[in-house]
């Protein structure tokens, strides 16, 4: 079952339903959490993240690029952590046939869908690093439901 006080933050607002996906910046807060975890990207196995894990009961896996997440699973769950020196265009992922996802820095996108491709930028830049949370399709289902999402 997924942790209710990790996606509490999400929204009917930050539902898509054509193509169907969760896109929302700054769900969680920045100052206690994501900055703590952002300066310890490079450590994925170090206490703060071991915390941050446990306390959200949460298996995941950190990408130091967003083109090596694994696409087989259930549900996409991605975290950005866009780096600071990263100041191009955050348009990389188009989902489905052109809906273009925006990565930044503290933003999720979840979805069901696998038709997902990873674009190239005009400038290159070589780390879009993120976070893949490991749901099911029924921890999908209740975030929906917890947002209030019929369908």
């Amino acid at each position: 079952m997924y942790d209710k006080l990790l996606f509490k933050n999400l929204k009917n607002k930050h539902f898509i339903k054509d193509p169907e996906c969760f896109h929302a910046q700054m769900i969680i807060p920045l100052n206690d959490v994501y900055d703590n975890l952002y300066e310890n990207q490079n450590r994925f196995d170090s206490g703060v993240w071991e915390e941050f894990k446990t306390k959200h009961k949460i298996k995941c896996k950190f990408f130091n690029d967003i083109s090596d997440i694994d696409l087989s699973k259930e549900i996409i769950c991605l975290w950005f952590f866009r780096d600071r020196n990263d100041k191009s265009a955050g348009n990389d992922i188009t989902l489905g046939e052109n809906k273009i996802i925006t990565f930044d820095h503290n933003t999720f996108f979840i979805t069901p869908l696998k038709k997902i491709k990873f674009n190239t930028r005009k400038r290159y830049f070589p780390f879009r690093p993120c976070v893949q949370i490991e749901l099911t399709k029924e921890d999908y289902v209740n975030i929906k439901k917890d947002c209030k999402i019929d369908e």
